[in-house]
């Protein structure tokens, strides 16, 4: 194998790879860290396998900023991490020939020097095996939804602090990305007890013609979104059939292909379309310090004995006031006022219990200045809240933010009470 290449163009078509190799990786694992490189005529293929994705990129000219010229075709498999350090200890616009040679005390090695300068080099052990991308059965049923590369980043990020990691909950250590039709995307995660949903309206969203949904492991999303924030392109083609998923994007694939085919979730519509009996809006700053308060009383003791650290929220609609403590070893007590109230109940004093933490995440996720709409509708059934509320309780449907490329987002955040 024997190629010219520069750089920082062929650093950026390994970035991908790099990720793949280090990142929510198998135990033991043989891929690990590793990297597969074959050259051939008009382009490098980059491999990198972690156990649980693989992933593939096409590096050429075409595709980067790469000046590649190849005069030995050939494969070899080097350390990432050690090849990441190697090629950035050159200037990004250095033109660097690889080859592999003949190690001095045996096996081989990968020697990177500067074009025209054998005295300057970067040197590699070459591995004896290969990292294979993981190509999944095309028989098999496929389900697939194209949308924007950024819109999956954005909100598959926005949603991660919600995903579930018990294993009695397998059906949440998934998140979903539903697809309704062309013109509405849903991205929602959760572990059982709290779930975030955002939801999209807009033209062309997808090339969806009806209703699809499709399960991403949790413990595998972030090293897919590091691969794809690294990638050009503006769609990516999601695949999901049995126990893998691909994603495409220009020249790189993306393989998770050890996903549970039997992941299911219930209907969320149930909570989304829910008319509540209690419905009332807060402030986000009315909650600034009150959250600070209540979570100050979850010590270390109670952490260490893995205390579900709870809150009562005492509502009392006739004062518009939530009045919210905790009693552990510290206590809290501290109120928040109430905007505006929509119920026709006649108690106007409810008492719920709550993790402590739901509470504070919710209020973390928005600025001072903007509103919540508060749901509930018995004291044993989920509380939703709405973001984009105005100061008036109202229709939650209307909620809505509108983003730079014409789209309308809804987001919602439901989580279960605790018996009391």
């Amino acid at each position: 194998m024997k190629f010219k290449v520069q750089v920082g163009g062929l650093l950026a078509g390994l970035k991908p790879m790099f990720a793949v190799a280090t990142k929510g990786t198998m135990d033991k694992y043989p891929g690990i860290n590793l990297v597969t490189m074959k050259a051939c005529q008009g382009f490098i293929e980059a491999i990198a396998d972690g156990g649980h994705v693989s992933a593939s990129n096409e590096i050429s000219n075409e595709t980067y900023n790469l000046g590649y010229e190849c005069t030995a075709d050939g494969v070899a498999t080097v350390n990432a991490t050690d090849l990441n350090s190697s090629l950035s200890s050159f200037a990004p616009s250095t033109f660097v020939i690889f080859e592999i040679r003949d190690g001095k005390s045996g096996g081989r090695e990968l020697v990177i020097h500067p074009e025209g300068d054998d005295d300057e080099i970067q040197s590699l052990p070459v591995q004896n095996e290969h990292c294979e991308y993981h190509e999944p059965d095309s028989k098999k049923k496929i389900v697939s939804i194209t949308i924007r590369r950024d819109t999956f980043i954005s909100y598959a990020n926005k949603i991660s602090f919600a995903h579930g990691e018990q294993e009695q909950f397998k059906n949440f250590r998934y998140w979903m990305l539903k697809a309704i039709g062309t013109n509405a995307l849903r991205f929602a995660a959760g572990s059982g007890t709290r779930f975030a949903l955002a939801e999209l309206e807009g033209n062309n969203l997808s090339d969806s013609k009806g209703t699809s949904s499709i399960y991403f492991p949790n413990d595998q999303t972030q090293p897919v979104i590091s691969v794809l924030g690294e990638l050009k392109c503006q769609d990516i083609v999601i695949e999901s059939q049995d126990r893998s998923i691909v994603i495409s994007c220009g020249k790189t694939k993306i393989s998770i292909y050890t996903c549970d085919p039997s992941i299911e979730w219930p209907d969320e519509n149930k909570f989304l379309e829910r008319q509540s009996k209690y419905n009332f809006t807060t402030k986000v700053g009315n909650w600034k310090y009150a959250i600070k308060g209540i979570i100050a009383t979850n010590n270390g003791e109670d952490k260490t004995q893995n205390k579900i650290h709870s809150c009562r929220l005492s509502i009392d609609f006739a004062k518009r006031i939530i009045q919210a403590s905790t009693s552990t070893s510290l206590k809290s007590c501290r109120k928040v006022q109430i905007e505006d109230i929509a119920t026709n109940e006649d108690n106007k004093e409810i008492v719920v219990s709550c993790v402590a933490n739901y509470i504070n995440e919710i209020i973390s996720k928005a600025s001072d200045d903007d509103y919540l709409q508060f749901e509930i509708d018995a004291l044993d059934k989920p509380i939703m809240v709405r973001y984009y509320a105005g100061k008036d309780a109202g229709d939650a449907k209307t909620f809505k933010k509108p983003t730079e490329d014409g789209t309308n987002e809804r987001y919602s955040v439901f989580f279960a009470t605790l018996k009391a």
